[in-house]
Formats: structure tokens, sequence, C-alpha cells
């Protein structure tokens, strides 16, 4: 993102204004649409279609208006090629926590940042005492609700890679995740590993998981971690197809095979660096048990326990301008 003081861009808002009322004047159409459930303030938008890629760009450039470029998604939910959907990001409240959410999880899709590395998100050292806590697997009727009141109990976040058939059989769960103030993002359909796939099949996964979520939340993923870490150049370029950004750690506490929760919670404690990823799993059998007492610590030790968008916008070159003023944050 190039930085811009308040006459360039003002003349780029203008150029855009513009360009879009040209594009109106053609025909084009607008139409505002609205999340269902309690989320609808968040999820309002006003979409264009057929954006030429021209346009999509300069709207990357502006960020104080806050415009949000995704690929347009069929009737199947498949990524339709050369069409493009523009939400107005300043139309949401700032008031929820799942336009929070968004808005953060937005603007590590419309951003490249210096902790993206290799096509995925590692690790944000540059912020300090953060670390981001992740949750594979899920979600589950018993144990998503006991983790989110385990982070609300110790003021804390996470951002949870949910299987799309559990987003489908319990939609309820996924908006309970947001409303907790937590990111939601996809970890394939059932645990594909992705690389063992064709990219047909990847294509139908990823929009079988986009129907899900859709219909739970209002919104596709944005954020992916590969089912095993599983990745290859060609699956990097899928999931960069499908605008979503993909998702790694730097620290496996290998909860799934440990011995006791001591052994999990030293897995932590005992390594723990600032701007870590850390990979939990929600069904791993003393996840609950454990749980407080790192958060606890980590508390104790000073850190922040935040989403992995938190995280990456902590450092960014972004948060910079915005708090040096060079951008304006409307939210």
């Amino acid at each position: 993102m190039q930085n811009m003081d308040n006459s360039s861009w003002g003349l780029k808002l203008t150029a855009f204004l513009a360009l879009a009322a040209a594009m109106i004047l053609a025909g084009l159409t607008f139409y505002c649409s609205t999340a269902g459930g309690g989320q609808a303030e968040a999820d309002q938008r006003v979409v264009l279609r057929s954006l030429p890629p021209d346009l999509r760009q300069l709207a990357l450039d502006i960020f104080d208006e806050t415009y949000i470029v995704r690929p347009h998604l069929d009737n199947d939910f498949k990524v339709e090629s050369g069409r493009y959907d523009l939400f107005l990001r300043n139309q949401q409240t700032a008031e929820s926590e799942a336009a929070r959410v968004y808005m953060q999880g937005a603007a590590l899709q419309e951003y490249t940042l210096s902790c993206v590395s290799r096509g995925s998100v590692f690790s944000n050292r540059a912020a300090g005492k953060m670390v981001a806590l992740t949750f594979d697997d899920g979600l589950f009727a018993k144990k998503t609700p006991q983790i989110l009141q385990i982070l609300q109990d110790n003021d804390c976040r996470a951002t949870f890679f949910a299987l799309g058939k559990y987003v489908h059989n319990n939609p309820e769960l996924a908006q309970q995740v947001l409303n907790a103030g937590c990111e939601l993002g996809s970890h394939s359909w059932f645990h594909s590993k992705q690389t063992a796939l064709s990219a047909a099949e990847r294509e139908d996964d990823f929009a079988r998981v986009a129907k899900a979520f859709g219909e739970a939340i209002g919104t596709p993923p944005y954020l992916f971690r590969a089912p095993y870490g599983a990745l290859d150049d060609e699956v990097k370029a899928d999931i960069a197809r499908q605008n979503m950004i993909s998702v790694l750690w730097s620290l496996d506490t290998e909860d799934w095979r440990a011995k006791s929760a001591d052994a999990v919670y030293n897995s932590v404690l005992d390594v723990v660096r600032d701007g870590d990823i850390i990979l939990m799993h929600e069904n791993a059998e003393y996840t609950i048990e454990v749980l407080p007492r790192i958060l606890k610590d980590l508390k104790g030790r000073g850190y922040q326990v935040v989403t992995v968008s938190e995280l990456v916008y902590a450092g960014s070159d972004i948060k910079a301008a915005v708090d040096d003023g060079r951008i304006k944050n409307n939210n």
C-alpha cells in the first residue's frame, strides 16, 4: 500500500467516484444486501457487479472509504472469473463485534503485509507482546461454547479454523464465535488434504465451505488453514484465487498427542515468542483443562491473546499510517 497525503487521496477518491458514476450511467446496477440473523448491520453492503480490474486496483488504493473487493461467487458458490463484488465497509457498524472481526480480516485480504511470506502467514514478530491463538477441527456443540467462555473470562480472543461440514451442521456456533469477538476461518470441508485433491476437487471443496459460511454468517471465509499444513504451489495459487489468505503457525502444541495437560502447557509457555501464531485443537483431550492456565500465564507475561487478523494488523504499515494520521480511520 502506498502512503498518500490528503490531497493525493482526494484526487484518487474523486477519480474513483467519477469512474463509478460513469459505470452507473452505462447501466451497471448497485444493490444492497444484508446478512441474516443478528449481524445484519455488520454485514450491510453495497455491491457493484462486473467491476473491471482497473477500478478494482483503484479501490484497493483507497483506504479512507475502505472498499473491500471480493471475486463474485455464482449460484453454486464458485468464483466467477472477471466479476467482482465491491463492499463499502464504512457502512458497517463499529459497535458490532462481528463488524470488527470482518474489517480486520478484510485488511488481511486487501493488503500485502510484511509478515506474509512464502504464500502463508506464519507469525508477526513486529506485533510485539501479542500472540494469536488458533483452534482447528471444530466446531463442536459442547466444546466450542466452553472455549469461548474461557476466552471471554480471560479477556482474550482467538481464531477458529472450522470444518465446513460442522459449520453447516451448527450454524449457530459460527455466530457464537463472531459474537464473542473471535474470528472464523476455513479448515476445508472435512479435513481434506489439499495436495491430494485435483484442482476440480479443491474448487468443489472451497465452494461447499463458502456456501456453508455464507449461510451461517453471511460471508465466505477470508482465512484458510490447510489440513496437515499440506501446501504446494498449486494449492497456494488456488487459495489466492479464492481471495483467501493461507495461515499456518509458528508454535505447534501437538496437543492432539500430548500425554498430559502439563505437556500442552509447557509446549506453549516454554517456547512462546512475540508474534507467535499458536496451533491448538478444539477436540484435543486436554484443551478445556489447560486453556485457562495458558491464558492466565500468557497474560502474566504481558502478552495479549488476539485473533490472527489482529496480530497481523498490529505490526503492519497500515496501522502505523493510521496511528500517525496519514490515513484517517473511519471505524
